[in-house]
């Protein structure tokens, strides 16, 4: 579990991040603007699985999420959020993995929040953006809620 904590914090903050943290067990790419990325690599997809798979296992257990995390799906949420924005190459392939291993154990679908209706009838929500505009499971990770 630390490590995919220490994976996470590492994804989180690399966008900014000049400096990138020592962490041996993956490998580092750098893009044509300068950011580092996490490589597709042997070693990153070890320490990615090992810890999706541990991390399954806390959840299985009944084991809060690590973090200021309220619950293993705002958990999962930030994780393939993080992987998807363009701080690990071949996101979909890490993302597909902690879905299916999810399946697998038999651990309910990852969903994402609906937006908060606008309690204002003058002044609705704004259409989604980018961000906010996946809001269903099937659209995040291919399955049904």
């Amino acid at each position: 579990m630390k490590n995919l904590f220490l994976v996470g914090l590492l994804i989180a903050c690399l966008p900014g991040c000049t400096v990138v943290p020592p962490y041996d067990e993956v490998d580092y790419g750098k893009t044509a603007d300068g950011k580092t990325y996490l490589r597709d690599t042997q070693r990153t997809w070890s320490v990615l699985s090992r810890e999706t798979d541990e991390a399954i296992a806390r959840e299985l257990k009944g084991k809060p999420p690590g973090g200021a995390m309220k619950s293993w799906n705002e958990n999962w949420l930030r994780v393939i959020g993080n992987i998807r924005e363009g701080k690990q190459e071949n996101p979909e392939k890490y993302v597909a993995y902690i879905v299916e291993q999810r399946r697998r154990a038999g651990l309910h679908e990852i969903v994402s929040p609906e937006p908060e209706k606008s309690s204002n009838p003058e002044k609705p929500n704004p259409p989604p953006t980018k961000k906010n505009e996946r809001s269903d499971t099937k659209n995040l990770f291919g399955g049904g809620s």
